[in-house]
């Protein structure tokens, strides 16, 4: 009883995410007012969640996400640069800008917000550094790539895409 409490609330977060996964699977008027409450339940969490709380990232990630999809890209990026600022060592604040970045056509922008992660998080984050090597891949930097995926896979990262990618290119990742 007390996680839930100490997460501001956290069944308002769990009925918001569900609200969301609805919005993404309807259209019209149950799509934006799925998305009206899901922003609603996210952000009773988010004003009420200790910043020091494991969830925190996700949560403003999830509330970002919910901004995206009612095409408010200023509330979206704003809260994913807040919460940049509040959460430098974890992964997820960096590749989620960055992805939202890059889906916003600013590829250059996405792949910088990726390489001012301390170099602390670098050498430990698998996704971190597998996003890196996406981007340096598309970029065209494949000796970038390379060096990013290889590590990726050497913490561990599960998912063998940028591998399989770069080994069509004739790059062989260990």
């Amino acid at each position: 009883r007390k996680f839930p409490e100490s997460a501001g609330g956290a069944w308002h977060y769990c009925a918001g995410v569900v609200y969301l996964k609805r919005a993404e699977a309807s259209s019209g008027n149950l799509r934006e007012a799925s998305l009206k409450r899901a922003l609603s339940e996210i952000q009773f969490t988010a004003r009420n969640i200790n910043k020091d709380h494991s969830w925190y990232p996700e949560i403003y990630i999830d509330m970002a996400k919910v901004y995206f999809e009612m095409g408010d890209k200023k509330a979206g990026f704003e809260t994913l640069r807040g919460v940049l600022k509040t959460h430098k060592n974890n992964s997820l604040s960096y590749t989620a800008l960055a992805y939202y970045l890059k889906r916003n056509g600013d590829a250059k922008a996405a792949l910088k917000v990726l390489k001012q992660a301390p170099e602390s998080l670098q050498a430990e984050s698998a996704e971190l550094n597998y996003f890196l090597g996406w981007y340096s891949l598309d970029a065209g930097q494949t000796d970038d790539a390379v060096q990013y995926a290889t590590r990726a896979y050497q913490l561990g990262y599960p998912v063998p895409g940028l591998r399989n990618k770069l080994q069509a290119q004739g790059r062989i990742i260990p």
